[in-house]
C-alpha cells in the first residue's frame, strides 16, 4: 500500500465525523429548529429566574444535573439569548446524531461512503422512532437531555469500534455528566466490556485510560459544581414525598406505568440485534475489524439486558425502589433501536466485495426509505400526490436483511477469501455500479432533508413578541399557566407555579411532590390523589377540565389563591373566560392579572 492511500484510510473516520457532522448540523439547525428545555433551568442556575426556596418547580431546578444545563447557563451570564442558544443545540443535537449513526456503520464496514449514507437514511426513514418507553428524537425536540444524552453515547461507542479509542474514551468519561440515567445504563454495559476485553488488546486501550480519566475528572467536577453552587433541595416528609411519587407513578406518569410488550416494534429491534450480533460473535467475527467486536459486544448485552426489563414494565410502577423507577431502566430499549438499522447496513457493507450482498445493501438502504415514518411520504404529501399505498414494516426488513447477509456470509466461508477488485477487471465494473446506486439513494434521502425548512416563527419571547413582554415586566409574584402550556418560564423569564404541561418534573425532584399535589387540588381543581380516569397516564392538566374549573373560580377565589401561593398573572388560551381582569392579549394567548 502506497503511503498517501495509507494516510487517507487512517483519516477516515475524521472525514466521517467531519462530513456526518455537518450534513447534521445543517439539517437540524435549518430543518428541525426548536426551542429547548434544558434552557428553563439554565435561566435558574445563571441567577435570571427566581423562584421561592420551596416552589417545586425550583426544585427541580437545582436538583436536575446536567452538563448541558451548566454550560447554558455559563452562556445565558455571558450575554447569549435564549433563542441564539436554541438554535445551536438544534444544530448540535442533529451533528451528533448523525454522527453516532455514521461511525456505527463506518465502525462495521471502514466505509466513507456507506457511513454517510447510513446516517442520512436512516434519519429520512425514520425507522429510529419507536422508543418502547421514552421517545427518541435525532432533531427537531425541545427535550434536549435524552436525546443529546443518547445520542453522545452511541458516538462514543461507534468511534472506539472505529479505533478511535482516545476520543471514544474521553466522551465515554463524560456521557454521564449529560444524562446520568443514560450514562448508567449504557456507560456500565460499555465500561464492563472494554473491561472484559482489555487483556486481549492492552496495547490499543493503554493510551486511551488517560483520556477516559479525563473524562471522568469533567463527569467528577460537573458533579461537584452541582452539588456546591446549585443544589438546593429543602428537607420534606418522608411520607408526604413516598405518597405523592407512589400516586404519580400509578395515576399520572406516561412514561413508567406503559408496559412494553413482546410484539412491540422497538423490543423486535432489540431482539433481531441481539441474534445478529451473537451470530457475528461466534462465527463470523473474522469478518470484520477488531474493534468493531466491542460495539456487537455491547449492543447483545444490552440487548439481553433490554429484553429482561421488559418484564419489569409489567410489574406495578410502585413495585419498584424510587430510585430504579427515577433511572427508568426501560430506556436501555432505546439503544438497540437507534443501532439497528446502521448496524445492520455496515455488516452488509462489509461484505461489499461480493456482489449479492451490493445488491443488498442497495436493497437495504432503498427499502428504509419506504418505511411508514420516511420523508419520502412527506414529500409526496406536500405534492398531494399519493403514487402506491405499500409501506415496508421496518422488523421485517431487518429481518430479511439480517437472514440474507447471515447466508451470505456462510456462503463466503465456504470459499476463499475475496479481495477488492482493481480497476479494468472484469468485477470492477458491478462494484462501481454498486457505488453510484448507493449514491443515487443518498442523494435521494439527503434531499428528502435537505429540502425540509422549519419555521422559526415559534422563536417569540419577551425580546420580539408584545404579549410575552407584558407578562415579563410584571415582576410580582409567580405566574400561573393554564393546561398543558410548557415553557413560559423560558420566553419570559418569570417564575411559574408548576409546569402544567409537564407534571413528570416531581419525578426527577420527588421533593416537590407534596408541594406539587397541593397545587394540582387546590388551583387546577383536580384531585392529585384521584384524577378523573380520562386524564390519568397523561403528565399534564387538561385543557379542558382546566378551563371548566378556573371558569367557575370568584374573582375572591383568584385573589385568595395570591395570597396562598404569592400568584399575581394567569396565562390561558384566548378561549378561557375568568373573572379576572384581561392585562393582556396576543396570537391566541391571554395574560390575566390577580388584584391584590
Amino acid at each position: 500500500m502506497n503511503e498517501p492511500s495509507r494516510v487517507l484510510r487512517l483519516r477516515s473516520p475524521a472525514w466521517v465525523l467531519v462530513l456526518s457532522g455537518i450534513l447534521g448540523f445543517r439539517i437540524g439547525l435549518v430543518g428541525f429548529p426548536t426551542w429547548h428545555i434544558c434552557l428553563e433551568t439554565a435561566q435558574v442556575v445563571a441567577g435570571l429566574v427566581h423562584y421561592p426556596a420551596d416552589n417545586p418547580f425550583y426544585i427541580y431546578h437545582t436538583k436536575l444535573w446536567s452538563l448541558v444545563i451548566q454550560a447554558c447557563a455559563a452562556l445565558l451570564k455571558a450575554g447569549l439569548s435564549e433563542i441564539t442558544l436554541s438554535l445551536v443545540l438544534s444544530g448540535l443535537l442533529g451533528m451528533i446524531s448523525f454522527q453516532a449513526l455514521a461511525m456505527v456503520a463506518y465502525a462495521v464496514s471502514r466505509s466513507l461512503l456507506v457511513a454517510i449514507a447510513a446516517a442520512v437514511v436512516v434519519f429520512a426513514s425514520g425507522v429510529t422512532d419507536y422508543g418502547p418507553i421514552y421517545p427518541i428524537w435525532l432533531v427537531g425536540t425541545h427535550h434536549s437531555y435524552g436525546a443529546i444524552g443518547l445520542s453522545v453515547f452511541v458516538l462514543a461507542l461507534g468511534l472506539i469500534a472505529s479505533g478511535c479509542y482516545r476520543s471514544g474514551a474521553l466522551l465515554l468519561g463524560i456521557g454521564p455528566a449529560i444524562h446520568p440515567s443514560v450514562g448508567i445504563w449504557i456507560g456500565s454495559i460499555a465500561v464492563a466490556v472494554l473491561a472484559w476485553t482489555y487483556g486481549g488488546m492492552r496495547d490499543e486501550l493503554r493510551p486511551a485510560l488517560k483520556y477516559f480519566a479525563a473524562g471522568c475528572a469533567v463527569t467528577l467536577a460537573s458533579a461537584a459544581v452541582q452539588f456546591a453552587f446549585i443544589y438546593d433541595v429543602p428537607v420534606v416528609d418522608a411520607a408526604a414525598v413516598d405518597r405523592s411519587f407512589s400516586t404519580f407513578e400509578r395515576l399520572w406518569d406516561a412514561h413508567r406505568r406503559a408496559s412494553v410488550g413482546l410484539a412491540d416494534t422497538g423490543t423486535m429491534f432489540n431482539r433481531t440485534v441481539v441474534a445478529v450480533t451473537i451470530v457475528w460473535l461466534i462465527g463470523f467475527a473474522r469478518d470484520l475489524p477488531r474493534p468493531a467486536l466491542f460495539l456487537l459486544r455491547v449492543a447483545a448485552i444490552a440487548g439481553v439486558a433490554s429484553l429482561a426489563v421488559v418484564l419489569l414494565t409489567w410489574l406495578p410502577p410502585d413495585s419498584m425502589p424510587r430510585t430504579v423507577s427515577i433511572l427508568m431502566p426501560a430506556r436501555l430499549l432505546n439503544l438497540n433501536v437507534v443501532l439497528v438499522a446502521p448496524l445492520l447496513i455496515g455488516l452488509v457493507a462489509a461484505y461489499r466485495h461480493l456482489r449479492f450482498a451490493q445488491a443488498l445493501l442497495v436493497a437495504l438502504l432503498a427499502g428504509l426509505l419506504l418505511a411508514p415514518k420516511s420523508l419520502l411520504w412527506r414529500w409526496f404529501a406536500d405534492r398531494s400526490v399519493q403514487p402506491w399505498n405499500v409501506r415496508i414494516d421496518p422488523v421485517l426488513l431487518f429481518e430479511a436483511a439480517a437472514l440474507s447477509i447471515v447466508c451470505i456470509a456462510l456462503w463466503q466461508a465456504t470459499r476463499r477469501p475475496a479481495v477488492a477488485p482493481d480497476a479494468g477487471s472484469p468485477a470492477f465494473y458491478p462494484a462501481l455500479l454498486f457505488r453510484a446506486a448507493t449514491g443515487v439513494v443518498l442523494a435521494i434521502a439527503l434531499g428528502l432533508g435537505w429540502r425540509i425548512h422549519g419555521s422559526r416563527a415559534i422563536f417569540r419571547d419577551r425580546t420580539n413578541d408584545k404579549f410575552f413582554a407584558v407578562v415579563a415586566a410584571d415582576r410580582r409574584g409567580l405566574t400561573v399557566t393554564a393546561g398543558s402550556f410548557q415553557l413560559v418560564q423560558l420566553y419570559t423569564r418569570r417564575p411559574v407555579l408548576i409546569d402544567s404541561g409537564g407534571l413528570d418534573t416531581m419525578v426527577y425532584a420527588p421533593e416537590g411532590g407534596p408541594a406539587t399535589a397541593r397545587i394540582v387540588t387546590d388551583v387546577y381543581g383536580i384531585d392529585f390523589f384521584d384524577p378523573p380516569r380520562e386524564i390519568r397516564s397523561s403528565s399534564v392538566i387538561p385543557h379542558d377540565a382546566n378551563k371548566f374549573t378556573w371558569s367557575r373560580f370568584s374573582a375572591q377565589r383568584w385573589r385568595e389563591l395570591r395570597r396562598t401561593y404569592n400568584v399575581s398573572q394567569v396565562v390561558t388560551r384566548s378561549d378561557y373566560e375568568l373573572d379576572l381582569p384581561i392585562a393582556a392579549e396576543g396570537d391566541g394567548l391571554r395574560l390575566y392579572h390577580i388584584p391584590d
